[in-house]
C-alpha cells in the first residue's frame, strides 16, 4: 500500500513538472512572409538554449543554419524554402507548444483576372506591412469608379479569441473616415484600428474578390481582446403628440456599433425603419398621427461583447502627434472647449515639460481619477463646470479629458452606452480614447477608474461589461 501510494505521488510530481515546462507560443512577427525572410516567434518557456528543441513549420523542421536567436521568450529564424502556409510548434523535450498559424505570402490564394467578369479582384498591396492608421494602396481590378457607402469597402481579419491558433474568421471594414480614395483599379485607404495580421479583401454589389495577405503591426505594444460574452439588449421610447396638425414624425434610434471588440449579432424592432443602421443610428418615420395617439417604439439587440486590453512600452511607442485623418478629433467643439483658457492652461500645468502623448494622457488621468476630482452620479454639466467645481459624473469627466487632450496635442473622443452591473441591469455610460500615431485607440474610464484598485486597469483596457452605442460627438 505505502508504495502504491509513493508511486502515485511520483506520478502527480512529474506530471507539474511535465506541464510547467511545456512552451507556449503568444504570437508571431511577422504572420505573413516569403521564404528567406526572417520570422519571430515570441512566447515563454522556450529555455535559454536551443540544445535538442527545435521549431517545426507546417510540419517541416528549418535547418541548424536557420535559427538567428533562440532565448526563453523570443526565437528568431530564417523560414525555409518549403513556401507552404501551416501550424508552427516549439518542441521542448518532448513536449509541443500550443499552434500558431503562419501564412507564406507564395501559398494565398489570388484572384485570376477575367475568370469572374464584374467581381473586384485584387493584384498587389502596397505597402504589404504597414501599422495601424496607415494607408495602404490596393491595385486591382472591378471596385468600381466611386463607392457605394453601402454595398462597397475593404475587409480586414480582426481578433478572435476561440480561433486556437488558426486564421481567424472574423473581420472588420474600414471606416468611413479611413478611404482616402477610390477608384476602378485602385484603392487608397487607411488600415483601421483592430486590423491584424492576416487577410484583406475588397467587396462590391458584385461580390467578394479573394483574399490578399497583410501584414498589421502595432508600435510599442500589442491589443488583446479576451472573455467574450453574449447580451441581449432590450430598450424602447414612448411616443405622443399633443397636437396632430398631420404630417411626419421621425425618430432616430441608437444601435450597438460594431468594434474590434464588439459585435452587433442581431437586431429587432416592432416598426420596419424608414433607414437602418446608418452610422449606428436607424430612422423611424411616423405618419399622420392624430392628437394623443400613443406609440411605442422598441429596439432588441444581441450584442457580443470582449475585454479589449493593451500591453504598451511608451519608450518603444511613438512620440509623433497624430495626423491625417486623426486631426479632427484635437479640434475644439461646443462639448469639448479645449481652445478655452482655462481648460489650456489646466493641461499645460498637468503635463508641464512631458512631450510624449501617452505620458501625458496619463498625467491628465491620474489627475483626473487620483481624488481631486468627485466622481458623482449626479449630472454635473460638462467638462468647463468639472474642471471648476472639481465633480464630475461618468459624462462630464469624459469630456474633460478629452478637452485637457486636445488642449495637449492629443486626439481624443468620448464613447457612450451602457454598463451592465453584477445584475445584468444596464445604465447609461461614459468613457473616452485617445490615440496614438502606429497603435490606435486606448481607451480609458475615468468613472470607474476613480476606484483606486481599478486605476491602472481602465487606463489603456475595457473590460466586457461596455456596450459602446458612439465614438466620437453625437
Amino acid at each position: 500500500m505505502r508504495n502504491n501510494i509513493f508511486a502515485l505521488s511520483c506520478f502527480v510530481i512529474l506530471l507539474c513538472a511535465c506541464t510547467k515546462e511545456k512552451p507556449v507560443i503568444t504570437r508571431l512577427d511577422p504572420e505573413i512572409a516569403d521564404t528567406g525572410d526572417d520570422i519571430t516567434i515570441y512566447g515563454e518557456g522556450f529555455g535559454s538554449q536551443r540544445g535538442e528543441s527545435y521549431v517545426t513549420i507546417a510540419g517541416v523542421k528549418p535547418t541548424v543554419s536557420s535559427y538567428r536567436k533562440w532565448a526563453a521568450g523570443e526565437i528568431t529564424l530564417r523560414l525555409p524554402e518549403f513556401g507552404d502556409s501551416g501550424l508552427i510548434y516549439v518542441h521542448k523535450n518532448n513536449v509541443k507548444s500550443n499552434p500558431v498559424i503562419f501564412l507564406a505570402s507564395s501559398g494565398v490564394p489570388r484572384a485570376v483576372h477575367g475568370t469572374n467578369p464584374g467581381r473586384p479582384s485584387i493584384i498587389t498591396i502596397k505597402p504589404n506591412a504597414g501599422y495601424a492608421g496607415q494607408p495602404i494602396t490596393i491595385q486591382g481590378n472591378g471596385f468600381g469608379e466611386t463607392r457605394k457607402t453601402r454595398t462597397a469597402g475593404v475587409r480586414f481579419n480582426t481578433w478572435n479569441e476561440n480561433s486556437n491558433g488558426l486564421p481567424s474568421p472574423l473581420f472588420i471594414q474600414a471606416n468611413e473616415s479611413d478611404y482616402e480614395s477610390w477608384k476602378e483599379r485602385e484603392i487608397v485607404v487607411r488600415i483601421p484600428d483592430g486590423a491584424i495580421n492576416g487577410l484583406v479583401s475588397v467587396f462590391t454589389e458584385k461580390g467578394e474578390s479573394a483574399p490578399f495577405p497583410l501584414n498589421v503591426r502595432y508600435q510599442g505594444g500589442t491589443k488583446q481582446i479576451r472573455g467574450r460574452r453574449l447580451y441581449r439588449l432590450s430598450y424602447s421610447v414612448d411616443i405622443q403628440v399633443e397636437e396632430s396638425a398631420g404630417g411626419d414624425l421621425y425618430i432616430w434610434m441608437p444601435c450597438p456599433l460594431t468594434t474590434p471588440s464588439q459585435r452587433l449579432r442581431e437586431i429587432n424592432y416592432n416598426s420596419a425603419p424608414f433607414l437602418e443602421n446608418h452610422h449606428g443610428l436607424s430612422l423611424f418615420k411616423f405618419s399622420n398621427l392624430k392628437s394623443w395617439e400613443k406609440r411605442k417604439l422598441s429596439v432588441e439587440a444581441t450584442v457580443e461583447s470582449a475585454a479589449f486590453e493593451t500591453t504598451l512600452d511608451p519608450a518603444l511607442a511613438s512620440a509623433t502627434p497624430p495626423s491625417g485623418y486623426e486631426k479632427i478629433y484635437r479640434e475644439e467643439s461646443p462639448l469639448i472647449p479645449s481652445n478655452d483658457a482655462v481648460i489650456r492652461a489646466e493641461a499645460a500645468r498637468l503635463t508641464g515639460t512631458e512631450s510624449h502623448p501617452y505620458r501625458k494622457a496619463r498625467l491628465i488621468y491620474n489627475a483626473i481619477t487620483s481624488g481631486a476630482y468627485r466622481i458623482t452620479p449626479e449630472k454635473t454639466g460638462g467638462a468647463l463646470n468639472a474642471l471648476q467645481s472639481k465633480k464630475a459624473d461618468a459624462y462630464s469627466a469624459a469630456l474633460l479629458f478629452c478637452a485637457l487632450c486636445r488642449a495637449s496635442g492629443i486626439s481624443a473622443r468620448p464613447a457612450a452606452g451602457i454598463l451592465i452591473d453584477n445584475e445584468n441591469k444596464g445604465a447609461p455610460h461614459s468613457w473616452a480614447q485617445f490615440y496614438l500615431e502606429n497603435y490606435g485607440w486606448l481607451p480609458v474610464d475615468l468613472a470607474l477608474g476613480a476606484e483606486k484598485t481599478l486605476s491602472d486597469y481602465y487606463f489603456g483596457n475595457l473590460d466586457s461589461r461596455h456596450i459602446v452605442f458612439s465614438e466620437g460627438e453625437v
